[in-house]
Order: C-alpha cells, then sequence, then structure tokens
C-alpha cells in the first residue's frame, strides 16, 4: 500500500520489498552473439518474452542468441535458448515482439501479468539491463508526464539497451513497455508504449488463448498473504496447495469432482459446467482471493483427479490442454467485462493425481449469472436476492445495481 500527499510516497518496506524481489526474477536481456546487441524484456508466459521490436533484429539466429535471466551484481546468471519457432508475433506499429523459449522459467518465476492503466503524475519504475550491464533499477516520482491513445511519456533514466524493459507503477503494477527516448513538447523524454494497449491487440489477434491466458494474476493468493520472503512464497509448489486442500472447504477454498461429467451417464453436463461457473461467480463477487480445485470430492475432500473429465471435455484433445479449453470456456461467459482477468487455471498433481486450480480474485463490478447473484459465505455459494443483492452491493462496490449492471 501507498500513501500519497503533495511531495511524498511512503511505502509498506516488506511488501514493496517482496514484489522487488519476486519482479526481477522475471526480467531478462536478450543478447546475440553474432550481431552484437542486447536488448532488456521480461517474462508474460511461462515461456514467452516480450521487448521493444525495434530493440531486437527480427531475423537474429536462434543458435547465436541467448535470454538471461538472474543477471545481477553477484553474476548469478541463468541462460536459455530460443524456441525454434521462437518468432510468436510482431506489431512494428506498437513496437513489441513476442518470443518463445525453449524450456519454461515462469512456471518457477511467475511473470509479469498484473496491469494497470496509468495517468499524468503517476510514479514509474523500471528494472533494465543497459548495456548488458548486471540488472538496474530506476525510478521516477511523478514519472509520468504525458500519455496518449497508445504511448506514454516519463522521466525515469535509462540508456541504450533497457529498451523492452517493463515499466511500472508504485504498486508493481505493469503500465507499458520502454522505447527509447523522443521529443515532446519541445523536451527530450523517455518514451514507452502502453500495456493495456498491447494487451488488446493480443487479445484482437486472439493471441491470449494461444499464451494460455498469461496476462492474468498469478501469484498473490497462492503466496497466501504470506509477507516473508521464503523459498515456498518465490516458488508456489505443490506442497502449499496440499496445505490449502487439507484445510477443507472454507470461505476461501471450494472442492468441485468434476468440471463436466454427469456421473450417472459419464456424458458431458450442464448442470456440472454451472456449478462451477456459479462457484467461480461467487468468489468473484466477494472480498478474498480464492481458489476453487476441481477434481476433488466436495463432501469427503476424496482425491479422484480431473483424468476421467478428459475424453468428455474435449474428444479432439482428451488431455490436459482439452480440459483448461473447456473450463475457460465456461469461465468466458461470465456476465462482466473481461472476466478472464479476474482468474488463473493451473493443474497440479496431488497424491499422483490431477486437480485443476481456478485462482480467483475478486472483481471490480458485481457479476452476475443469468441475472441472479452470487456469493461465497462460509463454506457455500448462495444466491441473494431482492433487497439484499442491492444492499450488498452499494457496500461492496457502492451504487446501485443498474448502474453496475449496465453496459
Amino acid at each position: 500500500m501507498i500513501f500519497r500527499s503533495s511531495k511524498v510516497s511512503i511505502f509498506d518496506a516488506e511488501e514493496w520489498l517482496h514484489n522487488f524481489t519476486l519482479y526481477k526474477r522475471r526480467i531478462c536481456f536478450i543478447r546475440s552473439h553474432d550481431k552484437n546487441f542486447s536488448t532488456s524484456g521480461f517474462l508474460i508466459g511461462e515461456d514467452i518474452i516480450i521487448t521493444s521490436f525495434h530493440g531486437i533484429d527480427k531475423s537474429i539466429d536462434p543458435k547465436n542468441t541467448s535470454i538471461l535471466f538472474d543477471h545481477t551484481s553477484k553474476y548469478n546468471t541463468k541462460s536459455y535458448s530460443l524456441a525454434e519457432d521462437y518468432l510468436l508475433h510482431i506489431n512494428e506499429e506498437l513496437d513489441y515482439i513476442l518470443i518463445k523459449m525453449k524450456g519454461k522459467p515462469g512456471r518457477e518465476r511467475g511473470w509479469c501479468d498484473r496491469v494497470s492503466k496509468t495517468v499524468v503524475g503517476d510514479d514509474i519504475l523500471t528494472l533494465h539491463h543497459p548495456y548488458m550491464q548486471p540488472l538496474k533499477f530506476s525510478f521516477a516520482m511523478d514519472g509520468v508526464v504525458a500519455v496518449e491513445k497508445e504511448r506514454f511519456f516519463h522521466t525515469a533514466d535509462t540508456v541504450r539497451g533497457s529498451a523492452g524493459a517493463p515499466c511500472f507503477n508504485a504498486n508493481w503494477e505493469l503500465i507499458g513497455i520502454h522505447q527509447g527516448y523522443a521529443l515532446y513538447g519541445g523536451k527530450r523524454l523517455n518514451q514507452g508504449v502502453l500495456f493495456s494497449r498491447i494487451r488488446k491487440d493480443l487479445q484482437e489477434k486472439q493471441l491470449l488463448s494461444e499464451m494460455k491466458r498469461s496476462l492474468k494474476k498469478r501469484f498473490s493468493f497462492r503466496q497466501f498473504q504470506k509477507k516473508e520472503i521464503t523459498s515456498e512464497t518465490l516458488y508456489p509448489a505443490e506442497e502449499s496447495v496440499k496445505k490449502l486442500i487439507s484445510g477443507g472447504e472454507n470461505q476461501t477454498v471450494e472442492f468441485k469432482e468434476t468440471a463436466c461429467r454427469d456421473f450417472k451417464t459419464g456424458n458431458k453436463s450442464k448442470a456440472s459446467q454451472f456449478k462451477i461457473k456459479r462457484s467461480v461467480a461467487g468468489f468473484m463477487n466477494s472480498r478474498n482471493e480464492s481458489a476453487l480445485f476441481i477434481g476433488i470430492q466436495d463432501a469427503t475432500g476424496l482425491i479422484t483427479g480431473v483424468e476421467n473429465d478428459y475424453s468428455v471435455a474435449n474428444k479432439q484433445k482428451s488431455n490436459r490442454d482439452g480440459h483448461q479449453l473447456l473450463v475457460n470456456s465456461i469461465l468466458e461467459n461470465l456476465d462482466t467485462k473481461n472476466a478472464f482477468e479476474y482468474y488463473d487455471i493451473e493443474y497440479v498433481t496431488v497424491q499422483g493425481k490431477e486437480v485443476c486450480v481456478v485462482w480467483v480474485k475478486p472483481a471490480v463490478e458485481p457479476v452476475f449469472l443469468n441475472d441472479k447473484f452470487f456469493l461465497r459465505v462460509d463454506n457455500r455459494t448462495i444466491e441473494l436476492k431482492g433487497r439484499k443483492v442491492i444492499a450488498y452491493i452499494d457496500k461492496r462496490w457502492g451504487g446501485s445495481v443498474q448502474q453496475k449492471h449496465s453496459r
């Protein structure tokens, strides 16, 4: 949390340093050994980085190019190679490029996915690798000086090699990608591309689904609100998930045995799919970050796994990917703008069986399902009706049902 006055920003030191420790592991630089160039970049998926298009040669040789993480003053550098089909997408107008790597470093590091709009007067910070140097940090209070349709202008210090670096606000929310310097209003300023505009481009190109919804929040609830920086909070693991499961169903945890099957017929069931949607809607309307576990009996807590769902969920893809496509399709139809911003899907192995976890965060507006309003209360998802809906929405978000439900 940040408390602003006219001259100073006061940070919660522990929380801020915790986020810094997380995010610095997601920053990299791309180095071409045969063409002698480098530029900064960062993870936006488990195996996908984004960087500035002008800072990299699109005809680079994958065999002579490395992506380096953890290049700090201690030089504990970790190097990754480019995938054979490394070039995922280029937008020259917005000056960005998506690159795929061999390996999946984002599984342990996480990625930059908390996106926010920015306005003039926002503080700005960036993590970058100028001249292939160890990771650098730049901060400018009130550093955003102008915002246009696709770009913004800022005063955080950068040099050659900083292009492609992420630009954050003081809450570690991603606002854009640094490009370079530009003249604005007769002054030399730094320029960046708004990430909200990049995300819109990815949506228009239907690339978000191919990236497995990687632009969503991933690391908040899985750290279980711990402030201390430990190996468990930095690397959310199956053991941590098991702790949540062992606590049983409660205000923020719910179990479902299936996402799509009718247990009597073995066929796809709309009723089972509705239950998933109802549970997630209830979590989105609550005040807490929550988790829905699919593949666990809600009555007994028995781990059954989702493997039996695979052939029913998607006959063309009878595997985890097909199952995830189904879960995404169930949740995409929730009655709220950009529903995918409020959930993340993950698969973990528990007792030798695959369990699907839907991590859910509170929505910024009421979420309705078939004009009904559901809410997680204790260990149940209930439907609120009549005046109770109006009272809850007014207390939770402010305003009436009609105001919040309008498009």
